[in-house]
């Protein structure tokens, strides 16, 4: 919660008409990064940290800062695409074409994250920008959904249900 109130307190100060979004979004997430850091070096709080990815859209245009494995899709014509890259260990090595999908899965590091907000006093953030039209539908999620239900499964939801009983 420290992390998404420093982020929406970052972007709600700085948002102007003509600011370029993306730069926003980083320094918003670098924000949220220095709270989470400076609370984490405080006892009791050692090791804290998150996974954020956070959407802004502007006019006809998604943003999406990411950091961790937590994920952004975007649903588009009936297909649904993965607009963030995971920052974990299977995931890098995936990348690299050491591992496949189905043995990403059910590697025992598949839950470590190389990339988090708190943990060091800088953090890599990657920043993403769609065109967007109205019937596009934009998931934020975890792996506690990306993990348990399969894409084909997510992208029929979102296909065949309103947006609230999707979620």
């Amino acid at each position: 919660s420290m992390a998404v109130d420093e982020l929406v307190r970052s972007v709600f100060a700085l948002l102007t008409e003509d600011c370029d979004v993306g730069l926003l979004l980083k320094h918003a997430v670098t924000q949220a990064n220095t709270a989470v850091y400076q609370a984490g070096r405080l006892p009791g709080n050692i090791g804290m940290g998150t996974t954020l990815t956070a959407a802004l859209v502007v006019g006809p245009r998604l943003y999406v800062a990411n950091v961790g494995d937590s994920r952004c899709y975007l649903s588009k014509n009936g297909f649904l695409r993965q607009i963030t890259e995971d920052h974990s260990f299977v995931a890098s090595k995936m990348r690299s074409g050491e591992l496949t999908i189905e043995e990403a899965r059910i590697h025992p590091y598949r839950n470590i994250v190389t990339r988090a907000i708190g943990l060091e006093p800088t953090v890599g953030i990657d920043i993403f920008s769609e065109s967007l039209s109205v019937e596009d539908r934009i998931l934020l999620c975890s792996d506690g959904l990306y993990g348990l239900v399969a894409e084909g499964d997510i992208e029929k939801i979102l296909q065949v249900n309103k947006p609230s009983l999707a979620c």
